[in-house]
C-alpha cells in the first residue's frame, strides 16, 4: 500500500530480502524537478538525524538505484548511463534485508550542474571567473589533459562537461591542469550541456576553440598561445585592410590573428538544423547554433584576440565578451565600426601582451611591395629608435592599434615603512615593513570620476601599469586573482578581513601623505573604486538561483 506522502507499507513478507523498484519514467520525471540541497552529501542530510532519531533505518540512493527499468532520458545517446545517478551495472532496485522497520529512503533529484553566467551589460564578477575558467580549460584536449597516463583525461574537455558537471557528490573542481572550483547551480538534467564539441585545426596555424550549449545557452572558448606555431600567429602584426566582404568592412586587422581565426572555416561540425543534423562549416553552424540563446564568448592571450574577432562577426547576435590578456586586433576604423557590444578585458598588473601590437600605425610600404621581414624590422626599429628614415616608409594612413571594450585592472599598491624608526631616509632595506593591497579596478563604476579619465582613457592601456611583468601574462595567475574576490565578497570572515586590511591600508596611506612631501594621492581613488566592486557580484536581477549558487559555492570552498 501507499499514500500520497511516499509512504509504502507491506505486510505479510517472509524472511527473504525484499528487493524494492519504481517506475522508471515517473520517477525520473519528477526527481527532475527537485532543486538539491546546498550541502552534498549524506552526512549533510536533514533528512537522515529525524531518521535515525525515531530510530528508522536510513537509505540514501539515487534513481538508478531504484527504478525498475532504463527511462528515457532527454538528449542522452551514450550507450552507458551518466555514472553517477546510475552507478550500478544492472538496474535491479534497493535491497531490503530488515523486516519489521521503517526504511526511510532519500533519493538524489536527478540534476548536473551548469555554470552560473549573466547576461548583461553591467560587470559581472561571476562571469569574470566563470568564463575565466572557460579560457584556461581550452587549454586542455578535449579528451586529455596531459602526458601522465595517471591522469589522462581529468580535468579535460569532454571530462569537466560529460562527467564533472554530472557528479552531484561534490562541485567540478578539476580545470585543466589546475584545481579552480567554478560557480555553478543545479538544473533538470534535460536542461544539462549537450552539444560539446573542440576544434583543433592541427597543422593549418594551429587554432584550438571549443564550444559547448544547452537549450538557453552557448559558451566559446579559444585557445591562447600554446606553440610555436601560435608564436609565429603573434608576431604577425602585418595590418591587413578589410573590405567589403570581411564581416568588418572599414580599418585594418592583425594579419596574424585574422588568419588563424579564418582557417577555423575550412573545418566542419554536426549542427541540427530545423530538427535534423547537418554537417556545416564551424563559424557558419555555430551562427545557426546561437540563434536563441545567450552568447558567451571568452578567450586568454591570443585566444583573447580570437575571440573578440568571433565577437565581431557575431555582434548582432548580442555576445557577451570577457577578455584575459588581450593583445590589440584592430585599427581605429575597425573599432568605431564594431561598436560597443558587451566587451570587458582583463589586464594583470603589467602583463606585456596587452600592450601589442603598439599604440601606432604599424603599415609601412615595404608590407605593400612584398618585403615583409624588412617592414617587420622597420616597425620595430621606429618603434624603439624613431628617426626620420623609418618615417619615409610609412603609409601615412593613421589607422592605429587600438583597444576595445572596456577594461578591468588588477594591480597593487605598496607602503613601506622603517620598522623601528622614525626617519626614512638612507634606511636600510632589511628593516622597512611592506604591506601590499592588491587593488581589482573596473574604472567604468565610476566614469565621471577625474582620475578614471585619467588612468584609464578610452581603448587604450592603463597609464598605471609600468614596467614588464612576464609573469602576470600566465592564465591561472589571472584567474587566482579574480577567485578572490568573491571569496571575499560572499564569506562573512574573509569579508571582514578584506574590509579591515583596505581601511588599515587607507591609514597607512593616509599618514604618508601628510609625511611625505609630493605623495601620490591616487590610493583614495582606487580605495573607493574597490569598494564599488561589491555590486558587480550579483546580476540586476538577483535571483534565488544566483543565491543559491553562491553558497553552493562558498559551503564547498570554506570545507577546503
Amino acid at each position: 500500500m501507499t499514500d500520497g506522502n511516499g509512504l509504502i507499507r507491506e505486510e505479510s513478507l517472509t524472511a527473504i530480502p525484499l528487493m524494492l523498484e519504481i517506475a522508471a519514467q515517473p520517477l525520473t520525471d519528477e526527481m527532475e524537478q527537485r532543486p538539491l540541497r546546498i550541502k552534498r552529501g549524506e552526512e549533510h542530510s536533514t533528512v537522515r538525524p529525524e531518521t535515525e532519531s525515531a530510530g528508522h533505518l536510513y537509505h540514501y540512493v539515487t534513481i538508478g538505484e531504484l527504478i525498475d527499468r532504463m527511462p528515457n532520458i532527454e538528449g542522452w545517446e551514450e550507450e552507458k548511463l551518466p555514472a553517477y545517478h546510475f552507478p550500478e551495472r544492472s538496474i535491479a532496485g534497493i535491497s531490503i534485508e530488515e523486516m519489521d522497520s521503517r526504511h526511510i529512503i532519500e533519493v538524489c533529484p536527478f540534476r548536473a550542474w551548469s555554470l552560473l553566467l549573466h547576461h548583461q551589460r553591467d560587470y559581472s564578477l561571476i562571469n569574470a571567473y566563470n568564463q575565466g575558467l572557460m579560457a584556461v580549460l581550452v587549454y586542455a584536449d578535449l579528451l586529455k589533459t596531459g602526458d601522465d597516463e595517471n591522469k589522462k583525461g581529468i580535468g579535460s574537455i569532454s571530462h569537466f562537461f560529460t562527467t564533472q558537471l554530472l557528479d552531484l557528490s561534490h562541485i567540478p573542481n578539476r580545470i585543466e591542469d589546475n584545481q579552480f572550483e567554478p560557480i555553478v547551480y543545479d538544473v533538470p538534467f534535460k536542461d544539462r550541456y549537450t552539444h560539446v564539441e573542440f576544434i583543433d585545426t592541427e597543422d593549418n596555424l594551429d587554432t584550438q576553440m571549443f564550444y559547448v550549449a544547452n537549450k538557453t545557452e552557448l559558451i566559446i572558448s579559444w585557445r591562447g598561445t600554446a606553440s610555436g606555431t601560435d608564436v609565429l600567429t603573434d608576431l604577425k602584426f602585418k595590418p591587413r585592410w578589410l573590405s567589403e566582404n570581411d564581416f568588418v568592412s572599414k580599418g585594418k586587422v592583425h594579419s596574424g590573428f585574422w588568419n588563424a581565426f579564418m582557417e577555423v572555416n575550412h573545418k566542419t561540425a554536426l549542427f541540427d538544423v530545423d530538427n535534423d543534423k547537418q554537417e556545416m562549416p564551424v563559424l557558419n553552424g555555430i551562427k545557426e547554433l546561437a540563434l536563441g540563446k545567450k552568447l558567451f564568448i571568452c578567450g586568454h592571450s591570443l585566444g583573447g584576440a580570437l575571440a573578440f574577432l568571433h565577437s565581431s562577426q557575431l555582434r548582432y547576435y548580442n555576445p557577451c565578451l570577457y577578455t584575459y590578456s588581450i593583445p590589440r586586433v584592430f585599427t581605429y576604423s575597425a573599432i568605431e565600426e564594431i561598436g560597443n557590444f558587451i566587451h570587458y578585458r582583463h589586464v594583470n598588473k603589467n602583463d606585456p601582451v596587452p600592450r601589442l601590437p603598439f599604440e601606432k600605425d604599424m603599415d609601412n610600404y615595404l608590407f605593400k611591395l612584398g618585403l615583409d621581414n624588412l617592414g617587420y624590422s622597420s616597425e620595430i626599429k621606429s618603434t624603439i629608435m624613431p628617426s626620420e628614415l623609418d618615417s619615409l616608409y610609412k603609409t601615412k594612413s593613421e589607422e592605429l592599434y587600438l583597444h576595445h571594450g572596456r577594461v578591468i585592472h588588477f594591480h597593487d599598491m605598496h607602503h613601506i615603512e622603517p620598522a623601528s624608526a622614525n626617519k626614512i631616509n638612507f634606511i636600510a632595506v632589511g628593516n622597512l615593513k611592506r604591506d601590499i593591497f592588491n587593488f581589482y579596478s573596473a574604472p567604468h563604476l565610476l566614469p565621471y570620476d577625474e582620475s578614471s579619465l585619467y588612468y584609464y582613457p578610452d581603448n587604450a592601456q592603463p597609464k598605471n601599469a609600468h614596467g614588464i611583468t612576464p609573469l602576470a601574462h600566465l592564465s591561472g595567475n589571472y584567474i587566482q586573482r579574480i577567485k578572490n574576490k568573491p571569496i571575499e565578497l560572499c564569506i562573512p570572515e574573509q569579508n571582514r578581513i578584506y574590509k579591515e586590511h583596505m581601511d588599515d591600508f587607507k591609514k597607512k596611506k593616509d599618514v604618508d601623505n601628510m609625511r611625505i612631501e609630493k605623495h601620490s594621492l591616487s590610493y583614495p581613488y582606487f580605495i573607493k573604486l574597490e569598494k564599488e566592486l561589491e555590486k558587480c557580484l550579483f546580476s540586476n536581477k538577483k535571483s534565488k538561483v544566483e543565491q543559491r549558487a553562491i553558497n553552493i559555492y562558498t559551503h564547498h570552498v570554506k570545507i577546503k
